[in-house]
């Protein structure tokens, strides 16, 4: 299941699997998306089964790719419910290899060629001031960094850290599934939660 639809992702991830002997299967390219638009994280789930091993783009299936990943738009619930397709995997294929990624978001959101883009630079510079003052104690720049949130809308702020909490749960629950830990339960304003 590729990151996204970009052929770094889609054709060299095939060729690459050819030259190692093995046929590389990737989910029909009406469920994977294109560039803006997300790809469709709960027919993919639908759509894993029946090969020897998996190698699963938590971006893709969570929210229908990087670019989704960079928003708030798709929801914790629905990020969670389409993650369930990997419990269920390995319910079903526990002698699969099933290998799992996910990035970590980068501080720019992605340009769209929208509104959004006037406060691209804004926000990384607030995200960079932020860590500065509040995690580093840098009192010094709390000047700056009030003047340069100052200059973006609460909303485009908001927008943006609810994409970096949720994708930070998601990871987490990657993370303590990988470790064992046991079946994480998170709450959020819809009681979502999952389960290893």
């Amino acid at each position: 299941m590729p990151l996204d639809d970009r052929p770094v992702n889609t054709y060299c991830a095939e060729m690459t699997g050819a030259s190692a002997g093995a046929e590389v299967l990737l989910p029909p390219r009406d469920l994977r998306g294109r560039f803006f638009t997300p790809g469709d994280g709960a027919g993919i789930a639908r759509w894993l089964d029946g090969v020897d091993g998996y190698v699963i783009s938590v971006s893709m299936l969570a929210y229908g790719g990087l670019i989704a990943s960079r928003t708030a738009a798709p929801a914790l619930a629905d990020a969670l419910r389409n993650l369930e397709a990997i419990r269920r995997l390995r319910a079903r294929r526990s002698d699969a290899v099933i290998e799992v990624h996910d990035t970590i978001q980068r501080l720019a959101v992605t340009s769209t060629g929208t509104d959004l883009d006037d406060y691209r630079d804004l926000l990384v510079q607030w995200a960079k001031l932020y860590d500065q003052v509040v995690n580093l104690g840098q009192e010094s720049l709390r000047g700056q960094l009030d003047a340069v949130r100052a200059r973006i809308p609460d909303a485009v702020v908001e927008d943006y850290l609810a994409a970096r909490a949720r994708n930070h749960q998601v990871n987490r629950l990657m993370v303590e599934c990988v470790a064992g830990s046991g079946p994480p339960t998170w709450t959020r304003s819809s009681a979502a939660s999952a389960s290893c």
